[in-house]
């Protein structure tokens, strides 16, 4: 039981992080996309990857087009309500284990891993239910575009966005099945 629950801890640590590469990979790839003007008028040199893009389109948010302003608000409406679900989840577990951590760049999440024995069955379940919805959402972006990142990315070690990079590389290449997906 504790190797079960230790995994499902480390998969949602890394599928927590896997989530905000999936929710902002259609900002950073789709054709359709309202803040790709934006994004390559104001951040065109700005590696992606631990969330710079993000923050060079912050630093432009009075720039930006009003169809970036809306997307990104609704984005930032949809990750704050996942958020809000987790604390009222979790909160007790995060006051209890992690108060001094600084929130950010999965800080919180391995707090709570190193504290996995010991979290609440209300937080255990809330994070096995997410780790489900986020492998299925996982595995279909994987199974769109595994073809894509053998073909154009098979040398690029993932992490720090070189993978984002490569697809955005390779765009106009892509499968439809991949641009679709990643267009969501």
């Amino acid at each position: 039981m504790f190797n079960t629950s230790k995994m499902m801890i480390q998969t949602v640590a890394c599928l927590l992080w896997i989530m905000v590469v999936v929710l902002t990979a259609g900002s950073v790839l789709a054709s359709d996309d309202p803040c790709k003007a934006d994004r390559e008028r104001y951040c065109k040199e700005v590696k992606p990857g631990q969330g710079r893009i993000a923050d060079c389109l912050k630093g432009h948010e009075a720039e930006l087009s009003q169809e970036c302003k809306a997307y990104r608000e609704s984005k930032a409406d949809e990750i704050k309500e996942k958020s809000d679900a987790l604390k009222k989840a979790c909160s007790k577990d995060v006051e209890q284990f992690c108060k001094d951590v600084q929130p950010g760049q999965g800080r919180l999440a391995r707090c709570l891993k190193e504290h996995e024995a010991e979290l609440s069955q209300e937080c255990k379940a809330y994070t096995a239910e997410k780790t489900g919805e986020i492998k299925q959402k996982v595995d279909t972006l994987k199974n769109a575009c595994t073809k894509d990142v053998e073909q154009f990315c098979k040398d690029v070690q993932p992490g720090q966005g070189r993978l984002s990079t490569c697809l955005k590389e390779h765009e106009s290449e892509l499968s439809q099945e991949c641009k679709a997906l990643i267009g969501k």
